[in-house]
């Protein structure tokens, strides 16, 4: 006689095999005795065997004979176990049939995503599929920590808030990015980078930076530390007030004034300006934060900077200090900000470059 397993293979009935599985469920609820694989024994006879009978049929009276033997306790843990199995290899399969399609379609990496169509990455490799495949599953959990906290505080819109998302009232973005609970979009501030550096994050025992290129190398590092712990956009928004601060550090306080004057010395091979160095070091910072990053599923981190009239910049600004006492200037931040918009423009007409998305804050009157 022979058993249709889940797989659709036929295999020869083997009632050993169901017997070991009773006597697992008597251990698995703490009620095993010396009678217990008798009582096995005795149950797997009662079941009724034909020719092709599947699995799902032998489990199932597996169940039914279990509680005609009033063995309840035992009987619900078996078909609880029954069904988690069950859950778990769906999820397999789905997963393995997502993969399957992922890796066959001519769709982008977007498009081909399970969940979230804008993400901004459209090459297709092996890190981005990886992320992809517990998204289902993370959107379930996502909801399940939002809906606990609407409970606590807001208990009348929980249903509603799964209603409006289904609904796309509320617009679900990356939702399901991580099961885990996260920032969505953050303000960050550069002063502890100027104490600290990066050490109090990576643990890698940091200095401050002392120059424009150790600055512009630990800002770097701190958007990808930072995007990992986010689920959304990084925002610097002082990023040209600390340009300026280490920029005057190397090169003076007049450097705007002076970028067409050599900043090497006449013996360095291949010099450059001060304006040239500049530029330099804003490609430095705006390659490096395209890059795909793999804990975002290759997709490089959100980063967000900001562009600022005189008047709003010297509201917000005009009073700041850095930590050596030292303030930064008007005038040079204008010039820095200009700068930078020019560069960036000409860069986005040679190669695709999201980021930093520009922020124009300005006073209206």
């Amino acid at each position: 006689m022979y058993v249709i397993r889940r797989d659709g293979t036929r295999q020869e009935l083997d009632k050993n095999k169901i017997r070991n599985a009773i006597i697992r469920a008597f251990k698995g609820c703490n009620q095993y005795t010396e009678n217990t694989p008798t009582i096995a024994e005795s149950i797997s006879n009662e079941i009724s065997y034909w020719e092709d009978i599947s699995i799902d049929d032998i489990q199932e009276q597996v169940i039914e004979v279990l509680r005609s033997y009033e063995y309840d306790t035992i009987a619900d843990a078996y078909l609880m176990y029954k069904a988690q199995k069950d859950e778990a290899r769906k999820y397999i399969q789905e997963n393995i049939e997502y993969m399957m399609h992922y890796l066959n379609t001519t769709e982008n990496a977007a498009s081909a995503s399970a969940t979230d169509s804008n993400a901004n990455v459209t090459l297709k490799n092996v890190s981005n599929m990886e992320s992809e495949v517990p998204k289902v599953r993370n959107r379930l959990i996502q909801r399940a920590w939002m809906k606990r906290a609407l409970n606590e505080l807001y208990p009348e819109l929980t249903k509603q808030y799964e209603a409006d998302l289904n609904h796309h009232i509320i617009y679900a973005h990356d939702e399901a990015s991580t099961p885990t609970i996260k920032n969505y979009c953050e303000a960050v501030s550069l002063y502890p980078l100027l104490i600290d550096g990066t050490s109090t994050m990576d643990g890698t025992g940091t200095k401050a930076p002392k120059h424009l290129v150790s600055f512009a190398g630990q800002l770097c590092n701190l958007l990808f530390l930072l995007s990992s712990q986010c689920k959304g956009a990084v925002a610097f928004g002082e990023f040209f007030n600390y340009f300026d601060y280490f920029a005057a550090k190397d090169y003076g306080e007049n450097y705007h004034e002076k970028a067409d004057v050599y900043a090497d010395s006449e013996f360095v091979t291949g010099r450059q300006t001060i304006g040239q160095k500049i530029d330099q070091t804003f490609q430095q910072i705006v390659f490096y934060w395209n890059q795909p990053a793999g804990n975002r599923g290759s997709q490089s981190p959100f980063s967000n900077i900001s562009y600022y009239d005189k008047n709003y910049w010297k509201a917000l600004f005009e009073d700041f200090y850095f930590p050596d006492g030292t303030q930064p200037k008007w005038e040079r931040v204008d010039w820095l900000q200009k700068r930078f918009m020019r560069w960036f423009n000409k860069e986005r007409t040679k190669t695709l470059l999201t980021f930093p998305v520009n922020e124009i804050c300005g006073i209206i009157w």
